[in-house]
């Protein structure tokens, strides 16, 4: 709580410093201190990992629930799989959540929420809101795991903060959150030849071969998610899922965005 007020008070700072203003040592330094209290709250252990009120983590898979098996609904087959890892059945929750959860313990110190959003890409930030505020998660306990046409098909990278790159699910979830706290698990899906066929490609299905490759990302997903949260909680996910030991070899986006 206290690092969130720390990093609105940095902001409301950045505001009231005029666009013109001569000085820029001012506004530079404040830009840098929003940066690594953003930082420090996204990588930081939960500060009740060691006892007190349980740590509550949600995973959600961006996409259109009724089209699951699209190009652009790719980050529901990460959450469907770990769900199956986890033995955690789905319910439908239409009055609180609008979208289809999963939920359970895994360990003493450790809940997990799964989330797939029964909304449309475009508006799934309001599904995520409600299920954040329903199970009281902050932003940045919040993964968003979800396609990516600028990377090449089945290509896993590590998002921390910043813009939604032109995405619009990530972009729904930012403005309903009102935060770009939450970490974000991008999968590769390769980009047509024309932006003419945008739109009905992230609407169709991979072919098999391509499906052979995309299983393979999601199996480094699951790793990566493991990984990233086992450092924030100290509760060693791979050995819990039984995951494969070998090393994630996902790496983070270098360039962080304001």
């Amino acid at each position: 709580m206290q690092s969130n007020n720390i990093a609105r008070c940095l902001r409301e700072v950045l505001r009231l410093i005029p666009a013109d203003f001569t000085d820029s040592g001012l506004k530079t330094m404040a830009t840098a201190q929003l940066i690594e209290q953003q930082r420090q709250s996204t990588f930081a252990p939960h500060p009740m990992a060691a006892g007190g009120k349980k740590p509550k983590y949600l995973i959600v898979g961006l996409g259109n629930h009724d089209r699951p098996l699209t190009r652009h609904s790719v980050g529901m087959q990460v959450v469907d799989k770990l769900a199956g890892y986890l033995h955690a059945p789905w319910v439908k929750d239409q009055k609180n959540c609008v979208g289809f959860v999963a939920q359970t313990s895994i360990s003493d110190n450790l809940d997990v929420v799964l989330l797939k959003p029964k909304m449309p890409m475009n508006v799934n930030g309001t599904s995520v809101a409600k299920t954040a505020q329903l199970f009281d998660i902050e932003p940045q306990h919040i993964y968003l795991v979800h396609d990516d046409i600028d990377k090449s098909l089945g290509k896993v990278a590590v998002k921390e903060l910043g813009s939604a790159n032109g995405h619009n699910g990530v972009r729904s979830c930012m403005n309903s959150l009102r935060s770009d706290l939450m970490p974000r698990l991008k999968i590769g899906i390769d980009r047509p030849p024309s932006k003419d066929e945008v739109s009905d490609y992230v609407l169709s299905e991979f072919s098999s071969s391509e499906q052979q490759i995309v299983n393979r990302a999601v199996d480094t997903c699951l790793v990566t998610i493991a990984d990233h949260m086992a450092r924030r909680t100290g509760v060693e996910l791979r050995k819990v899922l039984n995951l494969p030991q070998a090393e994630s070899k996902t790496r983070p986006e270098s360039k962080r965005e304001m």
